[in-house]
């Protein structure tokens, strides 16, 4: 074979074995995002009557509140006024790794 035609069809395959591999960490890496976000979305929170806002101190009682990563509950207003989020949206998306949810309801929240 001609030895350029020999280096460019080299070329052509690594660089698309390249793009290949490229493709599939990325794949695996938002696949591992989604787990832990799963994950973080599976934990459950009870929220008794002596539970307090880490960051008023106040008692969450019916309100809606914040749960963080690390189990520390805070009321949303709370949240907000932290700098934790924005207003809108879902609780998915209130901060890193944190969920939104309502004491009101059994006692159970996060859902």
């Amino acid at each position: 074979m001609v030895p350029w035609l020999e280096g460019a069809l080299r070329f052509a395959v690594e660089a698309r074995r390249n793009v290949a591999v490229l493709r599939q960490l990325r794949h695996a890496e938002r696949f591992g995002a989604l787990e832990g976000a799963v994950r973080c979305r599976q934990q459950r929170v009870l929220v008794g009557g002596e539970r307090a806002c880490s960051l008023c101190h106040k008692r969450i009682g019916g309100a809606v509140f914040v749960s963080y990563p690390e189990g520390h509950l805070a009321h949303y207003q709370c949240h907000i006024r932290s700098g934790g989020a924005g207003g809108g949206g879902g609780g998915e998306r209130e901060g890193y790794g944190s969920r939104v949810g309502w004491a009101g309801g059994g006692g159970a929240g996060g859902e």
